[in-house]
């Protein structure tokens, strides 16, 4: 696409044997040349020029077909008028006039589809309709290749690889894929007005349902096991109180049955009331206290427990393994990978954030026995999301699309940075202010709008994306449940200590009595 050969006027005239004459002629036919390249209009002017003894003619460089030919625009005479019958520079309005230009791109689905089928290669997808309609725009046809080393464009070892090299060494004239602007890519090549606008993302298949632990997912592991040891502990507790008061509870009832009446009601419509009543109830006053608190909690526990129990039944939701990229370095279930050579592994190889350290650690050390991880092409990290414990970096757009088609999948909830795609021209191309007022022109027209509606399919409401979301109940929500508990185990505990008090009292006054009778007697 050099563009010496876009915008050519070629002048004839006869010989001139003096330099000095020529140099004038020449300096004189600029002058008369340049309002007509300014205005670029034919023009109107045309003289006689039957006396001059002979006259220049002027051509303009047009391809017509396949070839550059050269087209008769004008002519001057030695009086230095210039007579244009067309246009001096046709190709300003003409774009590329036709011409053949190379385009290299790589396939990544929806932006790029490729179909092989033997010597025959189809290209498809966002960026082919982008390349047609700016085709139309500036007038040029063009042909399709790929990069031969199938490398998006990576620096190593003092050079470029991919699509940069094939900028870089003018293999081609315009690169057209979801390639990233880059300062360091925009060293070797231009970039265009961006196209698209994307963030970086993950994807992975959620575990499936254990349906065995159903009863056991609305709490926590932590809620569970302080379920147990409180029911242990309580047991114990219980015991202690009931053996240690009914010592003295027999006699102590016997002596004071009458008084008892009141007591008895009581503690029988307070059990009512907690709908813990029960045949054999707790003897002592501590024992009843116990159990009444510990009924308090178990109708707080047991709401909590039911309703959320049957959110989980009703609202079929797998939880997710993790929700963010430090979790997710966190867990040994899953591998990760992105493809080699792209924005999302450059970023992690390079970067001195630890989490993305431990992420390309981890890369590293799977790649060793699953090259895959780093595999070029997006269908197989697609593969190894589908086949389950597999996490894919890369971007959010084309999961977004994924996770429509298959509903088994899910986003990780985590964005990283933004990303921008641009068209790729050779480096400090004359033609990147044409092709970026093209885009934006393709842009408020809402072309590029109508281009991602076309390629990136309506959203699918798969079952699980419901808006009601399940929560797992964890010790701080039922710590108001925990602190009736605890109130109740005092309580008891200090009424046990005050009745074996008041029984040594008993015991104590009723064999002082005893004493002072016999000592009357």
């Amino acid at each position: 696409m050099a563009p010496r050969l876009d915008n050519v006027v070629v002048v004839s005239y006869p010989e001139i044997e003096e330099t000095s004459s020529w140099k004038t002629l020449s300096s004189l036919l600029c002058n008369a040349l340049e309002p007509a390249r300014q205005n670029n209009t034919p023009s109107t002017s045309f003289q006689n020029t039957t006396a001059c003894p002979w006259n220049g003619l002027i051509h303009t460089l047009l391809y017509k077909g396949e070839r550059r030919m050269l087209s008769l625009v004008g002519q001057f005479d030695l009086l230095w008028d210039v007579h244009l019958i067309e246009e001096l520079f046709p190709n300003l309005k003409l774009g590329f006039n036709g011409r053949l230009l190379t385009v290299s791109t790589k396939e990544y689905a929806p932006y790029v589809s490729i179909q092989r089928n033997g010597s025959i290669v189809e290209f498809d997808g966002l960026c082919v309709d982008l390349l047609s309609n700016v085709a139309k725009a500036l007038n040029f046809t063009y042909k399709l290749t790929e990069p031969p080393d199938g490398q998006w464009g990576t620096f190593l070892n003092d050079s470029w690889n991919g699509l940069i090299r094939q900028l870089q060494f003018k293999e081609v004239d315009i690169v057209l894929a979801p390639l990233t602007v880059r300062e360091d890519r925009e060293e070797v090549m231009d970039f265009t007005y961006p196209y698209f606008y994307d963030a970086a993302g993950a994807i992975f298949k959620r575990p499936g349902l254990k349906r065995w632990s159903t009863l056991l997912r609305p709490f926590k592991w932590e809620v569970l096991l302080c379920l147990g040891i409180g029911v242990a502990g309580l047991t114990l507790l219980l015991h202690v109180m009931e053996n240690e008061g009914r010592k003295f509870v027999a006699e102590y009832q016997q002596k004071n049955a009458e008084n008892r009446v009141a007591e008895d009601t009581f503690w029988y419509i307070w059990g009512t009331f907690l709908k813990h009543g029960s045949h054999e109830r707790p003897v002592t006053t501590s024992g009843r206290v116990l159990v009444s608190f510990l009924s308090l909690f178990c109708i707080i526990v047991s709401a909590a427990y039911s309703g959320n129990l049957i959110a989980f039944l009703s609202i079929s939701r797998e939880t997710v393994p993790f929700r963010t990229s430090q979790e997710m370095a966190e867990q040994t279930a899953y591998r990760w990978g992105t493809i080699n050579g792209s924005l999302w592994q450059l970023q992690i190889a390079n970067s001195n954030q630890s989490d993305f350290q431990k992420l390309w650690q981890g890369i590293s050390t799977f790649s060793e026995s699953d090259p895959d991880v780093l595999a070029p092409s997006s269908n197989i990290h697609k593969k190894k999301v589908e086949a389950g414990n597999y996490v894919f970096f890369s971007d959010r757009s084309v999961m977004e699309i994924w996770a429509q088609e298959n509903c088994q999948l899910t986003l990780l909830e985590e964005t990283f940075r933004q990303m921008t795609y641009g068209m790729g021209l050779p480096n400090n191309s004359p033609y990147r202010d044409m092709f970026s007022k093209v885009l934006m022109k393709f842009e408020k027209a809402g072309l590029l709008s109508l281009l991602r509606e076309k390629w990136w399919p309506d959203a699918v409401k798969c079952e699980d994306d419901v808006k009601v979301k399940t929560h797992v109940i964890e010790i701080e929500d039922l710590q108001s449940a925990f602190y009736v508990l605890l109130i109740g185990f005092f309580l008891g505990f200090l009424i046990l200590v005050l009745e074996n008090f008041r029984v040594l009292g008993m015991n104590k006054l009723s064999l002082l009595k005893m004493n002072m009778k016999q000592n009357i007697k």
